[in-house]
């Protein structure tokens, strides 16, 4: 059983492993990208992500500007996202995100902007609030500021 449960461990610790890894390129190539670039490359890999969860067929890629409930994505499968993206990429993604930006094109247009923020608090320049945070519920001003202005130690 010892064998079993260090094979399973270090398993884990290489998929965990991996996953930081395909987060740190994603997010290093967003942040190296030109603007308009940007929101290709998050909607690129938000239409991958969407699509694994509804089972798309390999090549086929999800149309990002029919809503994910259109999609066939229920309350249940968008929760699941929103967990593996934030554990994706490393940032906290308020509850209400997936039906305030009901579009692959929305939301990926949303995790640029607090990519975005979250490189500008962690390099230490002046940080703008997102463009859109007038149209934000609390709890999402909240987690933003949580992303923007982590606790101090």
């Amino acid at each position: 059983m010892g064998i079993i449960s260090t094979v399973s461990l270090k398993a884990q610790a290489s998929a965990m492993m991996e996953k930081e890894g395909t987060a740190t390129t994603l997010l290093k190539s967003i942040s190296m990208a030109s603007e308009a670039d940007k929101l290709e490359k998050m909607m690129l890999y938000s239409q991958q992500k969407v699509a694994v969860i509804l089972n798309y067929p390999e090549p086929q890629l999800p149309d990002p500007d029919r809503g994910f409930f259109d999609l066939g994505m229920e309350s249940l499968l968008a929760i699941k996202l929103q967990k593996e993206l934030e554990d994706e990429l490393g940032i906290s993604i308020p509850d209400t995100t997936m039906f305030n930006y009901p579009t692959i094109r929305e939301i990926a247009g949303f995790f640029v902007e607090l990519i975005a923020a979250k490189n500008k608090s962690i390099n230490g320049k002046e940080e703008d609030l997102p463009p859109n945070i007038a149209t934000m519920s609390e709890e999402e001003v909240i987690r933003t500021l949580n992303i923007l202005l982590p606790p101090q130690k």
